[in-house]
């Protein structure tokens, strides 16, 4: 086989098809449905609510939210966008706990920076969410700051 052939779609074949039902769910996902992304999203969330954030699995089921999150997100909706904030937060809990805390600090500041968004639009949950967060993690609130003025 060529490498041109290698781009081609290839006839019955779905590489997600040893996790059963859960391909469909991925292939609407990956078409851009929104209750699929979410689908998705909210099963690792269960997933995530049942270890402890000091177990390894939750990073790994925290690094499998967050694309789903960021795509539920992307559709604009308020209560995605505060899902994104909680997914990307753990995930920083989970690296933490695992002795990453500096690689993952981005992680919290960008969950700042969502929920100072939303409060900027009248979401005082996500303004207690907020304030919660800078609290306990003073660094996040410098890096929001950051993120929000443009700088990465």
């Amino acid at each position: 086989m060529s490498h041109t052939d290698s781009n081609k779609p290839l006839a019955g074949f779905d590489p997600n098809s040893a996790i059963g039902d859960t391909a469909a769910i991925i292939r609407s996902a990956a078409a851009g449905q929104l209750t699929a992304q979410r689908h998705m999203r909210d099963m690792y969330t269960d997933a995530i609510n049942t270890v402890d954030v000091d177990n390894p699995l939750a990073i790994l089921f925290g690094v499998e939210m967050v694309p789903y999150a960021r795509l539920c997100a992307a559709h604009g909706e308020a209560v995605d966008a505060r899902c994104l904030a909680g997914a990307l937060y753990f995930t920083f809990c989970a690296s933490r706990s695992a002795g990453a805390e500096d690689r993952a600090q981005p992680l919290a500041g960008e969950a700042v920076a969502i929920l100072e968004q939303l409060a900027e639009r009248g979401d005082e949950v996500s303004a207690l969410a907020s304030l919660q967060l800078v609290s306990r993690n003073p660094t996040a609130g410098e890096i929001a700051k950051r993120l929000l003025q443009g700088g990465n």
